[in-house]
């Protein structure tokens, strides 16, 4: 018998945007382990939360196209950078398709990923 996942908000806020997100995430790790998303390799799980982001981006489109944000200068992370530094950094990357918002957040996921 299959197990269901599911998430219920009874409260505004990010965990709206987070849920959609876990939701994209899920439905690309279900398919690769069989319904639990237990002893994935973390491949598979980067691989998932690109395809996640991007799908959830990509479906809260507004005409044809997404942004993707990162910053042009500072592929390390972002530690130790002040606002200012960020803000003149700021790389806005469009993309047209949803595997071209699923290449563009897998380049940034390292930026995001570090603090």
């Amino acid at each position: 018998m299959a197990s269901i996942m599911c998430q219920a908000l009874t409260e505004g806020g990010p965990c709206g945007v987070l849920a959609a997100v876990q939701a994209h995430l899920f439905k690309h790790l279900i398919g690769k382990v069989g319904g639990h998303p237990a002893g994935i390799t973390r491949g598979q799980q980067q691989d998932a939360l690109c395809k996640g982001l991007a799908g959830a981006l990509w479906q809260a489109r507004g005409k044809d196209s997404v942004a993707v944000v990162g910053c042009s200068s500072h592929d390390g992370g972002m530690g130790g950078v002040s606002f200012d530094e960020l803000l003149r950094s700021t790389k806005v990357d469009r993309a047209g398709s949803l595997e071209d918002a699923e290449r563009l957040v897998a380049g940034r996921l390292s930026q995001w990923g570090r603090a």
